[in-house]
């Protein structure tokens, strides 16, 4: 039996919420898992737990590989356009340093060398140690360039030669070198006299006939006067092979350094240290700046050396460069 005072509601209507009411929750997800099985849910968490790292690559993937290439490529213009603007500035200052290195102190260019074929390294040292047993003046020559020696001045040297340096120990090939415009094979020769190392330079030149000769004024370190006449001597100058340095010893004749550039000067023929002088901007002191400048802080060089008043024996001029290293020819070095 129906009654009618029972009105069923067919319109929709908020009511107001009233203190201690339960909150709306309007339209609640559905809850992984939701309507599965308990073992289902259980085999789900425990491989969650086993392999957890599959989950986080999951959420990793989910960023666009378009966002990530352009984010590659953005990071790719950044990096070439600071290296950009980090080479110009050193190539730019590239150029000015190759304008700047044109100074008196740079050869322009150098002059082409004659094409020559030099014996073997066991032809030149078969030639060396033969030469170094010569004691007849007549085969001299075939294995010596003299320069200003004698063929007996040579055969005497090479006599005394165990006296004063010892046993040969052995020859070390030094190898093609341009020295002086000219072409040079060398073999540094070394001694042994009692314990001490001493060393001498055999240097192989060619002659106009294609011949190669040890240049003897070289292998001797050959002072011409020698060092006695000219240090304790009346020699006025000497032609000598000895090694230059750039050094800073102004005193005496040579005290003004706006004037003057001093180089110190050695030799193993003489016990004490020298030093020389020549005028800033000479040819002597071009032409020994360009020598030092191949040789970097040591350097060989054969110098005509004057004395002066008041620099007494350790003080000299340089009168004239007259070669890089110890091989002389017929033109000085400071004229090339």
């Amino acid at each position: 039996m129906k009654s009618n005072n029972i009105q069923r509601g067919v319109g929709s209507s908020r009511r107001e919420r009233e203190i201690g009411d339960a909150p709306d929750l309007s339209r609640v997800a559905r809850m992984p898992g939701a309507g599965e099985s308990g073992g289902t849910r259980r085999r789900k968490r425990r491989r969650r737990a086993l392999n957890p790292e599959d989950e986080m690559g999951k959420k990793r993937k989910t960023m666009p590989l378009s966002v990530m290439a352009a984010l590659m490529a953005m990071a790719l213009l950044l990096i070439g356009g600071a290296l950009v603007m980090w080479i110009k500035p050193i190539m730019d200052r590239r150029g000015d340093m190759v304008e700047d290195t044109k100074s008196p102190y740079m050869p322009a260019a150098l002059p082409e060398m004659p094409e020559l074929t030099a014996p073997s390294e066991d032809q030149l040292r078969q030639s060396v140690t033969e030469a170094l047993q010569v004691r007849d003046s007549s085969q001299v020559e075939k294995y010596f360039r003299l320069g200003s020696a004698t063929p007996d001045e040579v055969v005497t040297f090479l006599s005394k030669m165990k006296e004063t340096d010892g046993e040969v120990k052995r020859f070390d090939l030094l190898g093609v070198m341009d020295a002086n415009r000219m072409p040079l094979e060398g073999f540094l020769v070394t001694f042994d006299k009692d314990g001490e190392v001493r060393n001498r330079l055999a240097y192989f030149t060619p002659s106009k006939s294609g011949d190669w000769k040890i240049d003897f004024p070289a292998f001797q370190r050959r002072a011409d006067p020698d060092w006695n006449s000219f240090l304790e001597g009346s020699a006025k100058e000497t032609v000598c092979r000895v090694y230059i340095a750039l050094d800073t010893y102004y005193n005496g004749p040579f005290s003004d350094e706006a004037e003057w550039r001093c180089y110190g000067i050695a030799s193993p023929d003489v016990e004490r240290l020298m030093f020389g002088y020549c005028k800033r901007k000479s040819a002597q002191d071009i032409a020994m700046w360009k020598i030092l400048q191949n040789q970097q802080k040591l350097a060989r060089a054969t110098l005509e050396l004057g004395k002066v008043e008041g620099g007494g024996t350790r003080q000299f001029e340089i009168k004239h460069v007259l070669a890089e290293d110890w091989v002389k020819d017929d033109t000085a070095f400071e004229d090339k």
